[in-house]
């Protein structure tokens, strides 16, 4: 008998604007010690199938149909009395976003404590030193003083680890994760993803569901819209197919039947036809570094990596003509960039919070810059700086051969270079309308001269981006986040830029509309000729629009190179964990791989190590790196590194 049972559930929630079928016909078995991973996109289901299985479902919501049995035990119209005996003692949750998981209000210890209480029978003494056991056991270090502190003075990651904590405290015998490394970086990602492999393994014997990427006894299962799902092993996305992601008339034949037939996010339109995400996938497998060098005995593998690279080509030899039009002076150059935050220790004394620490850096004109690093590392610090919605610390900012100075410069500039902010949710003002909030700029600027001037632009920059000019007249609410990033796109375009820094612009999206987004920066840069700051912490999403990247840690800048380069040849030992942590879809690969693990999480930048700020988690570290910040030097044509011990770790 399997240990968890899911057959045909159907979850709706009502509310005025009608019924939201939200899964339907979800069915799945779950046997003891085995782990099933359930994929796809927002809305498609997963957190309801989860949230329907532990009942805890929102006040809307209610489970219309099917059965959930646990043991055999029926749990669905079982009531509330006996799902509390289920909830913690024998199912328990990790939920996706821990700071929001965990009270604020309340420290570690008095919610692990409180959990613990709840579901066992153990006293306060013996719930107190449970509550120490679990922290040391998911590696939080000094767990006694940690007990102590309140979620916002971990790390991402930490606060992750408290919560896998909370949920093993109690001994389940299911655990779901939904979504538990979503929000963190791709090294932290990959400790969590580690860590509960090896819980698992230590207690195969009695936990069920958990979430990883590479195991033989892990089987996945594919929702979309809500929709009943498959078997991906069963029925597993080809690895050497060419994807359509690498096709530009096919990507654009995708792209627009995926707009043509709704979004995942928007169930009252049911989706119709393929997902983007098996070919997503089969492209994030075939660009990856270890994918690449392991294509070359794998039967049609290669066909795919040379259209790859001839497309990146051609998109990078795009950027090369129009850099070659013009003369050598960059059009973006960054020197001795600082910006300091000046935080109260006390009540006469401050303390510096060193974002960005000396970073220099120069950008031609169309060119596309990656710059990446862990959460904390300054990168969108860099971002705000160089347009100076941050007034510098100090350092010079120069925009084709001229400094930005005086207010006067910094209006000019403003008309040559935006912004494209992370949060589509939150960048858009909810009370304007999208015609109103990409207008904004052209009004601010006086640009256009009359109603009609202004509205003909603002049906221009739609098009531009890919939205309906009947939907001018409609608010932020009413799109998906794909197209919300989409009017926030457009209105950094409405001065005519030719600089624009793009902070993050698809990590709040899913990877199809992620592929969507992409490709369209591309296109729009091919047109307009525009450069580009690209910002992100996902490497791949980075190394297939970017001509070159810089890794950033701490606030320092510690490699610059070719995107090739830096994927094919890292000389940093920064830049060689983050790359070995990007996750691998292919199960083969990913069984080779040797990951270079980090130890412990990033400092916090008010008391960033001496010398070299990587050497409190590199394994290569020296009495050397305690001593002196290493320069950023030229190692190679075009590859600057920034480490005491480039020679021999290059060998």
């Amino acid at each position: 008998m399997s240990l968890l049972s899911v057959k045909d559930l159907h979850t709706s929630f009502f509310t005025d604007a009608g019924e939201v079928r939200a899964v339907n016909g979800v069915s799945f078995e779950l046997e003891r010690g085995k782990i099933l991973g359930i994929v796809g996109e927002s809305g498609s289901g997963k957190s309801v199938t989860a949230y329907s299985i532990m009942q805890i479902l929102a006040e809307t919501g209610r489970i219309v149909g099917g059965s959930i049995k646990l043991d055999g035990q029926e749990l669905v119209g079982a009531g509330e009395k006996v799902m509390r005996t289920v909830r913690g003692n024998r199912i328990s949750i990790i939920f996706q976003d821990p700071m929001t998981s965990l009270n604020p209000t309340y420290t570690i210890g008095h919610q692990l404590i409180e959990a613990i209480l709840l579901h066992t029978d153990r006293d306060k003494k013996q719930a107190y030193d449970r509550a120490v056991e679990m922290l040391r056991l998911v590696n939080v270090n000094e767990p006694e003083r940690r007990m102590k502190q309140y979620p916002h003075e971990f790390s991402g990651g930490m606060r992750q680890r408290v919560m896998i904590a909370m949920a093993l405290a109690c001994e389940p015998d299911i655990l779901i994760a939904d979504e538990p490394t979503t929000a963190l970086d791709v090294t932290i990602q990959a400790q969590i993803l580690e860590l509960m492999q090896s819980l698992h393994h230590a207690r195969s014997g009695r936990r069920g569901a958990a979430v990883r990427r590479d195991h033989r006894d892990v089987r996945r299962l594919h929702l979309r819209a809500g929709d009943g799902g498959r078997d991906l092993l069963r029925a597993p996305p080809r690895l050497h197919a060419r994807p359509a992601a690498l096709d530009p008339e096919r990507r654009e034949r995708r792209t627009e039947a995926a707009a043509d037939h709704g979004h995942a996010d928007r169930p009252f339109e049911h989706a119709e036809g393929l997902s983007l995400c098996a070919a997503l996938r089969r492209r994030d497998e075939d660009l990856h570094p270890r994918a690449l060098r392991a294509a070359a005995g794998r039967p049609n593998a290669h066909g795919v990596v040379l259209a790859e690279r001839a497309r990146r080509g051609r998109i990078r030899k795009g950027g090369r003509e129009r850099m070659s039009e013009q003369n050598n002076t960059p059009l973006v150059d960054i020197r001795h960039l600082k910006e300091y935050f000046y935080i109260s220790t006390g009540p006469f004394t401050t303390k510096p919070l060193k974002a960005v620490d000396d970073v220099s850096f120069t950008i031609r004109r169309g060119e596309t810059l990656g710059l990446v690093g862990e959460s904390g590392c300054g990168k969108t610090t860099v971002g705000r700086t160089v347009l100076q919605l941050y007034k510098p610390t100090a350092g010079e900012i120069w925009y084709d051969g001229k400094q930005i100075k005086t207010a006067k410069d910094l209006k000019e500039f403003r008309t040559k270079a935006t912004m494209v902010f992370q949060d589509p949710y939150s960048s858009l003002n909810p009370r304007m309308t999208v015609s109103d909030i990409i207008a904004e700029p052209l009004d601010v600027h006086h640009l256009c001269k009359t109603k009609e001037e202004r509205r003909d632009r603002v049906l221009e920059l739609m098009q531009y981006v890919g939205l309906n000019s009947e939907h001018a007249s409609r608010y932020a609410h009413e799109f998906s986040g794909g197209q919300r990033q989409r009017i926030g796109i457009a209105r950094s375009l409405a001065v005519n830029p030719e600089f624009i820094v793009c902070d993050e612009p698809v990590s709040a999206l899913d990877v199809s509309i992620q592929a969507q987004v992409i490709n369209m920066f591309g296109d729009l840069q091919d047109k307009l000729g525009l450069t580009y700051l690209f910002i992100a912490h996902d490497l791949l999403v980075v190394r297939h629009i970017s001509d070159r990247i810089a890794v950033m840690y701490l606030g320092k800048m510690v490699e610059l190179a070719d995107a090739d380069e830096i994927y094919n040849h890292p000389l940093h030992p920064y830049s060689r964990s983050l790359i070995s942590a990007v996750p691998v879809p292919d199960p083969k690969i990913a069984r080779a791989n040797r990951r270079i693990a980090l130890k412990g999480d990033i400092p916090s930048p008010l008391n960033a190590p001496s010398g070299c700020p990587f050497r409190t988690r590199c394994p290569h570290a020296t009495e050397a790196c305690a001593e002196a910040m290493p320069e950023l030097k030229e190692v190679s044509a075009g590859h600057f590194v920034a480490c005491h011990r480039t020679a021999e770790l290059s060998d």
